[in-house]
């Protein structure tokens, strides 16, 4: 569990995605310096931050394998190879501390297709830098396809994070209540209550990313895998409540989840719940599993718990009318 941030204001509704193809590489970019390094994936909800206008961000928060910046409106991550890549995610080609590179506190610049690190490094994308798309390329699976492996998977989960933390165990209990109150509300189609409970899971747990945040996050991918007629609106309502709540990293987060964006690992793994093939499930969610102290756990919980009462929620007919052309 990482050390928590001061909570803030939630960062600004998050810019609609690019409708770029998964992996797309990039052209037109090159170029080399003596203090260059390699940009090997970034997400395609970060191109307009890294071809837009320059802008300097803040360091908030910096781990040896990954780096928190904002500039009060907009988050990004820089994370090194192999570890959970988020929906603001940028992939540098590091084998070293990151927090050598850009320490707490330091500024960094981005825009026109360069990333200046404090360091004084440079990284800017090649043709073979990839991008990589943070959502569902559907709008919905048939719920008893995705629940029969959910429900295999929850009932394998481990009962509570592996983390012996006493201000955890005591969230634990009301963490859980909270969240079946949510499934509930949202079986009942009582979607005004089904916010305030969102709105309690927010910032509930302790650590960067609250263990709230987390199961509400795999509550919304559950919701955008498995219900093809939940309306977007409410599912952003749910993130906004939330977010409200928390603090400033994992608010925008939350709402990148509440658009449909979600972290590299946890798209996998919704991914193998539709191929009903539990053996590739099962190591995927080990995987998952190991992600954090208690985020891989939250994020699975919220994820499977719901896809397994899928069947129950009903919102057919309900979808968000399509936007004027």
């Amino acid at each position: 569990m990482d050390d928590p941030l001061t909570p803030a204001r939630p960062a600004s509704r998050p810019s609609a995605a690019l409708h770029l193809s998964t992996a797309q590489p990039l052209s037109g970019t090159t170029g080399a310096n003596a203090r260059s390094l390699t940009l090997r994936s970034v997400s395609s909800q970060m191109l307009p931050l890294l071809f837009g206008p320059p802008r300097v961000l803040h360091v908030v928060a910096a781990y040896p394998r990954a780096v928190y910046l904002t500039d009060g409106s907009r988050w990004i991550s820089l994370v090194a190879p192999g570890s959970l890549l988020p929906p603001d995610g940028i992939e540098l080609a590091v084998g070293d501390d990151l927090t050598a590179r850009c320490p707490s506190g330091a500024l960094l610049g981005i825009g026109r297709g360069c990333i200046h690190l404090p360091d004084g490094t440079r990284t800017r994308p090649t043709p073979r830098t990839r991008i990589w798309i943070p959502t569902l390329p559907h709008r919905g699976q048939s719920p008893p396809r995705v629940q029969r492996v959910a429900h295999a998977l929850l009932r394998a989960l481990p009962p509570r994070p592996a983390v012996d933390d006493p201000l955890l165990e005591r969230a634990l209990s009301r963490l859980l209540t909270t969240h079946c109150r949510l499934i509930r509300c949202l079986r009942a189609r009582r979607d005004e209550e089904a916010i305030v409970q969102a709105a309690a899971l927010g910032g509930l747990g302790p650590g960067l990313t609250p263990l709230g945040d987390d199961i509400l996050a795999g509550t919304l991918l559950a919701l955008r895998l498995c219900e093809p007629d939940f309306p977007a609106s409410l599912r952003l309502a749910l993130a906004e409540a939330a977010a409200a709540r928390t603090t400033a990293r994992s608010a925008s987060w939350l709402l990148w989840a509440g658009q449909g964006a979600f972290a590299r690992d946890y798209l996998v793994l919704a991914r193998t719940l539709l191929r009903n093939d539990q053996r590739r499930a099962s190591a995927v969610l080990q995987r998952v599993l190991g992600i954090g102290s208690t985020s891989g756990w939250g994020v699975a919980y919220g994820l499977l718990s719901t896809a397994s009462a899928a069947t129950a929620l009903d919102y057919t007919g309900t979808a968000d009318p399509p936007a004027p052309s």
